[in-house]
C-alpha cells in the first residue's frame, strides 16, 4: 500500500490537516439502517433475478399495468486502482460486482412509491446536515470485506480525495454504516475511526486524503457526495432596467452592427435570462428600440442627469453610437 508522508499530505491537500472542525462523527436510527440494508440486499437479488451479473442494483417502480413499469439498473466504477484488492487484470470486474454508483438526479425516482423508500430518511439527513445549501451529486453503495467474502476488498481504499476526477465540484463526504459488522476508515491527521456500529457515520471535507483500513465480512456502507448548488435568481429581472450595457447590436438585419452603449427599457424575468429591450442613450434618442440576448450585454457605469442616462465618460453629452464591429 502506498503510504503518502506527511509532507507532501499537506501540500497536496493545501489545508491545514489537523483541522478537527473539517470531521465530525454522525449518527442516524439503526432501525432505517437495517430497513435500507435489506431493500438494497433485495434490490441486488432482483437484478441476478433479471439476468444481471455484474452487481447491479435492480430499481422497478411497477405502473398500472406491465407496459408502465419502469426500471433501471446501477452499476459500480471498474477503472479506481486505489483499492486493496490485487490489482490483477480482473481487478475491476471484482470492483464493478462491489460498488454501486447513483448519479444524484436519480434521487427523485428512487424516492416513489415502488422505488427504494427507505432512502428518504438519508437523504433528509444529508440535506438537512448541509441546512439544504449543497446538493447531493452522487450516491456511492460499498460492499466492504478485508478478507474478500460477502464483498470485496476493490471496495476498500487507500489514501485517496473524494473530489477526484468526475467528482472536482464535490465538497462534503458523509457515509453510513448499513450493517452491524466491524469497520474502520481514517482521514489524514485523524485518529482511526471504528465504526461503532450500524447507523455510525462520519463527515467530513472531500479534499481530506483519507483511506478504508478493515471491514468485516458482510459490511455494507452508503456514501454521499455533496457540492454547492449554485446560486439560482428567479422571477427577478435578468437585468434591471435603467442599466446602461454595452451590447453589438444593429438596426436591422441589413444594418451593419455596432457596439454601443444602450440602456435597458424592459427585462424578461424569466430563468435563464433571454431578452432585455434597449434603446441609445443621451438627449437625441431615435424612436426605434433593440431587443437584444442579456448575455451579450455588459453593464457598463452610467449618470442619470435631467432624466436621461448617459455613460460616465459621456458625462451628460449625446452618446456616441459606438465602433463598427
Amino acid at each position: 500500500m502506498e503510504v503518502y508522508n506527511y509532507t507532501i499530505l499537506e501540500e497536496e491537500c493545501d489545508i491545514d490537516v489537523n483541522e478537527k472542525t473539517a470531521v465530525e462523527h454522525i449518527t442516524i436510527s439503526s432501525e432505517q439502517c437495517h430497513l435500507l440494508h435489506q431493500k438494497l440486499l433485495h434490490c441486488f437479488n432482483e437484478a441476478i433475478q433479471n439476468n444481471y451479473t455484474h452487481g447491479e442494483l435492480f430499481v422497478l417502480i411497477k405502473g398500472s399495468t406491465p407496459r408502465l413499469n419502469r426500471y433501471t439498473a446501477y452499476g459500480g466504477f471498474n477503472t479506481y486502482t486505489k483499492n486493496y484488492g490485487e490489482l490483477d487484470d480482473n481487478n475491476g470486474d471484482r470492483q464493478r460486482k462491489c460498488t454501486t454508483i447513483i448519479p444524484g438526479r436519480e434521487i427523485p425516482f428512487l424516492l416513489e412509491d415502488g422505488g427504494i423508500t427507505e432512502l428518504k430518511p438519508f437523504v433528509d439527513f444529508v440535506r438537512n446536515y448541509s441546512g439544504n445549501k449543497m446538493k447531493i451529486e452522487w450516491i456511492d453503495i460499498l460492499r466492504q470485506s478485508s478478507s474478500g467474502t460477502n464483498g470485496g476488498r476493490e471496495s476498500l481504499f487507500s489514501w485517496h480525495q473524494d473530489h477526484e476526477s468526475n467528482r472536482s465540484n464535490v465538497r462534503l463526504t458523509i457515509i453510513f454504516l448499513l450493517t452491524p459488522t466491524k469497520t474502520s476508515m481514517q482521514v489524514h491527521g485523524h485518529d482511526i475511526m471504528e465504526y461503532s456500529g450500524a447507523g455510525s457515520g462520519v463527515a467530513f471535507m472531500s479534499k481530506l486524503f483519507h483511506r478504508s483500513v478493515y471491514a468485516e465480512d458482510g459490511t455494507m456502507k452508503i456514501a454521499f457526495f455533496v457540492s454547492y448548488k449554485k446560486n439560482v435568481t428567479r422571477n427577478k429581472p435578468s437585468i434591471l432596467p435603467g442599466t446602461i450595457v454595452k451590447a453589438n447590436v444593429a438596426k436591422s438585419s441589413s444594418s451593419k452592427r455596432k457596439i454601443m452603449n444602450l440602456v435597458v427599457l424592459e427585462s424578461s424575468k424569466t430563468t435563464p435570462p433571454k431578452k432585455v429591450r434597449t434603446a441609445p442613450i443621451g438627449k437625441n434618442r431615435p424612436s426605434w428600440k433593440w431587443e437584444v440576448a442579456a448575455s451579450r450585454c455588459t453593464p457598463v457605469p452610467y449618470l442619470y442627469k435631467d432624466g436621461m442616462y448617459y455613460t460616465v465618460e459621456d458625462d451628460g453629452e449625446e452618446n456616441d453610437p459606438g465602433e463598427e464591429a
